[in-house]
Order: structure tokens, then sequence, then C-alpha cells
């Protein structure tokens, strides 16, 4: 089965571009050999990172993903089964300009008061500025 995982996380140091770009790198060496493709998004100490693939295969990489010590406070926004990928072309590409900036403040907070504030339209929505980010090579210049 063919399976989606959206997750967000904070970083626990500060990133430069250059820096994404080979964590991108190094991420799509290892999953074009299990089919995984995706997208990482790094912005403000902040990563949204979404991946597609085989679900064995996703699920194993989520749980690394998830013991990874570049980040912390992991929340997984999205975990569904999909019909066709997203990012079809991308073993992991780097969202480097995105028209309007994504607002951590909005979709990171996730207490009792906002519980299920989450929503399907609202990750579509970020997933396909994404896609329609306005640079579309896989690894912004180092």
């Amino acid at each position: 089965m063919l399976l989606q995982i959206v997750y967000l996380s904070n970083a626990t140091r500060e990133f430069r571009d250059a820096q994404v770009a080979a964590l991108a790198r190094r991420s799509a060496e290892k999953n074009r050999s299990h089919d995984i493709t995706g997208v990482l998004y790094y912005d403000s100490g902040h990563f949204i990172q979404c991946i597609e693939g085989d679900d064995q295969d996703l699920i194993r990489l989520y749980s690394r993903i998830i013991d990874d010590p570049r980040h912390s406070d992991v929340v997984t926004a999205v975990i569904k089964p999909i019909q066709e990928r997203s990012f079809p072309d991308w073993n992991m590409g780097v969202v480097a300009d995105l028209p309007t900036e994504i607002d951590f403040d909005a979709v990171l907070p996730l207490d009792d008061a906002r519980s299920g504030a989450w929503n399907e339209a609202t990750w579509t929505e970020i997933l396909d500025s994404f896609r329609l980010a306005t640079d579309l090579n896989p690894f912004p210049q180092d």
C-alpha cells in the first residue's frame, strides 16, 4: 500500500540553506533505493516534511526520522493511504522559496483548545504550495 506521511518538527539548531540541501541530497540517495519520494521545507528553525512510499518502508524510515537528533517535538500531521504520489519526481526535494511563507505559529501549536484544528484541506493547500513553488529544482544552489 502506498502511504503519505507529513510531519512538523523543531530544529535543534539553526540550518543554513546549504546544510538543508546537503541533508536532502543524502536523503534522496537513500530514498531512491526504497522508492521513497517527498519534499523537505525548512524555515525559521522548523521543518515540514512529506514522505511517500510503500507503507512498510515508510514506517521504518519515519521511525528513524523521529529519533533523529537534528530535530525535536516531531508532530505527525498527516498519515494516510494514497493512490498517487504528490512528489513523484523527487526522492527528496527541497522547497527553497514560497510566495507566501508558512505561519508556523498557526500550524505548530496543537493544544487541547486546538485539537482537531488541522484538516486535510489545510495540508493539501500546504503541499500544493510546495509543488507549485517557483524553484522546482530538487536542491537549492549551494
